[in-house]
């Protein structure tokens, strides 16, 4: 009976920590990428990903020397996840490709879709 209370009220405050990580705001979480607390990074790392912008990068780029390996597996996702946010659909559909042809080891197809890319948006 101990155990499954114990499960129960772990399990209710993961819900709790990550319902408030997704209310942060894109300023909080830059903040929180430096809490003490470990979980509030990886959080914080998380939310990042989800509303961060190419101005969040050398965060999340300081945050890939976090010593919680945790904290910096999401940080590396954010980063990521931001790259692949243009605001140009063609643009995200090709960065879409290019990665999916990397991860499956065509990595001179990858090149190119990369290139096509950079010279669809330099910037």
């Amino acid at each position: 009976m101990r155990v499954l209370v114990l499960a129960l009220v772990s399990a209710l405050c993961l819900a709790s920590a990550t319902a408030q990580s997704q209310g942060l705001s894109r300023e909080q979480a830059a903040q929180s990428l430096s809490h003490r607390d470990a979980q509030a990074r990886r959080d914080a790392a998380n939310r990042l990903g989800e509303v961060g912008t190419m101005g969040d990068v050398p965060l999340l780029v300081r945050a890939l020397r976090d010593p919680d390996a945790d904290a910096r597996g999401q940080a590396e996702q954010a980063l990521w996840r931001i790259w692949g946010r243009s605001g140009d659909p063609e643009v995200d559909r090709l960065y879409q490709t290019g990665i999916e042809q990397m991860n499956g080891g065509d990595l001179q197809q990858s090149v190119l879709t990369f290139t096509r890319i950079i010279e669809l948006k330099p910037d």
